[in-house]
């Protein structure tokens, strides 16, 4: 008996040791990605707190490949909690580095004025959005659109006072500059799919744990509650 507890010990003393050893080699990649050790500490005053090595390599490493700037808000790191509650973490950025991208390529143009579309009474139904991509080989501009519903994108949480779900402050104050932005990052991916994909934008990742804002954790909101001043910042306007 005594035997097989020592054989227990051993076992998890060298996953411990294996764990250990995993996280330091993280830790001495992260440092060989060229950033100063200034940079690194305002880049991880910005990720969700707890964030293992080997996601805050990953993030690093597409911030880099990217060219976009983690340090200005251009690309965050994203947590969030699923069913099962484990932690998952996405890479995301706003429209504006969608934008950065999208210019790089040289064939980005900004399209016809959005369309926004209502119900009989009024409400905000959709928004469409037009981006223009220039194509060598024909020599000729090629405009593309995507629409994003507000049914589908607008952010809610359930507001335990009232016991209802409701908007959050930011979709209820701005709700046609939000969709407008959802729809700009649908029509920004169709028309650079090599360029754009693989990344989220902020303005989708609401939609994560919809309905649950003490559960959606992102880079500067650090596990609190969404306000409209974190929501600000997410949007890059704080």
């Amino acid at each position: 008996m005594e035997s097989i507890e020592l054989k227990e010990v051993e076992d998890v003393s060298s996953a411990v040791a294996r764990e250990r050893q995993s996280k330091q080699q993280m830790i001495e990649a992260i440092k060989d990605l060229g950033w100063t050790k200034e940079e690194l500490r305002l880049i991880y005053s910005k990720m969700p707190e707890g964030t293992p090595p080997q996601e805050a390599y990953a993030f690093l490493r597409r911030a880099r490949d990217l060219k976009l700037d983690p340090i200005s808000g251009q690309i965050i790191l994203q947590s969030h909690s699923v069913k099962s509650g484990e932690v998952k973490y996405s890479i995301i950025t706003g429209v504006d580095g969608y934008r950065t991208m999208a210019m790089r390529s040289g064939l980005y143009a900004p399209g016809s004025d959005t369309k926004f579309d209502y119900d009989a009474n009024g409400v905000l139904k959709s928004a469409t959005v037009y981006v223009r991509r220039y194509h060598p080989d024909s020599q000729t501009w090629h405009e593309s659109s995507a629409t994003a519903h507000f049914e589908e994108y607008a952010a809610t949480y359930y507001n335990r006072d009232s016991r209802q779900k409701e908007l959050t402050p930011m979709w209820k104050k701005m709700g046609h500059t939000m969709l407008e932005k959802c729809a700009e990052v649908k029509a920004l991916r169709r028309a650079f799919p090599a360029e754009l994909g693989g990344i989220y934008a902020a303005e989708e990742m609401y939609q994560v744990n919809n309905g649950d804002a003490d559960v959606l954790q992102a880079a500067d909101v650090k596990g609190r509650r969404i306000t409209a001043a974190a929501e600000s910042k997410l949007q890059g306007k704080g």
